[in-house]
C-alpha cells in the first residue's frame, strides 16, 4: 500500500508527501532534517493519511490535494479523498449496480 501524506507546521505551513505506507511515521522526521525551506517551519505533524493500493494512486491524491490554496482546503481534500477509498472487502461498483 502507499499514501499521500499531509503534513503541517506551526508556522501554518503544509506539505505532501508520497510514501509507503509502513513509512507514514517517519515522514515529519524527514522534513524536520530537510535543508532549505522546509527545515524553518519544524517541527512537521501528520494532519492526513490517504491509502491507495498503487503508488499511482497515492501520488494522484497528492497531486489533488496539493493543488488547494490554504491548510483547511488542502486537509478537506485530503479527509474527502481518504474517506472517499474503496474497501477492500466491499464489491465494484459495477457489482453492486
Amino acid at each position: 500500500m502507499w499514501a499521500a501524506v499531509l503534513l503541517y507546521s506551526a508556522t501554518r505551513s503544509s506539505y505532501v508527501a508520497v510514501c509507503k505506507s509502513d513509512d507514514v511515521e517517519r515522514q515529519p522526521g524527514v522534513l524536520d532534517e530537510a535543508e532549505g525551506p522546509l527545515s524553518v517551519a519544524a517541527p512537521w505533524r501528520i494532519a492526513c493519511v490517504a491509502e491507495r493500493r498503487t503508488k499511482e494512486g497515492a501520488e494522484a491524491v497528492a497531486s489533488a490535494v496539493a493543488k488547494c490554496g490554504g491548510f483547511r482546503a488542502r486537509f478537506r481534500a485530503c479527509e474527502a479523498l481518504r474517506l472517499a477509498a474503496p474497501s477492500r472487502d466491499a464489491p465494484p461498483a459495477a457489482a453492486v449496480a
